[in-house]
């Protein structure tokens, strides 16, 4: 059975797969996975920067009221 180590959170976890179940192993250039932002400038930048949507500040523009 193959191992594959996986990035989880801020480690690395390995799994057992059988082979009747893998179809193949895609590896990246990257093998280290470094968070370098803290969680509050993490969220801070994907808030400032949504992705395919506007910014909050512009959706919530001219709203007297937030359901």
């Amino acid at each position: 059975m193959p191992k594959i180590k996986l990035p989880y959170g801020k480690k690395d976890i390995t799994i057992d797969i059988s082979k009747d179940r893998l179809e193949g192993i895609l590896v990246s250039k990257v093998n280290k996975y470094s968070i370098k932002e803290s969680e509050e400038e993490i969220v801070k930048k994907a808030i400032l920067n949504p992705v395919g949507v506007p910014r909050l500040k512009e959706l919530v523009q001219d709203k007297k009221r937030l359901l």
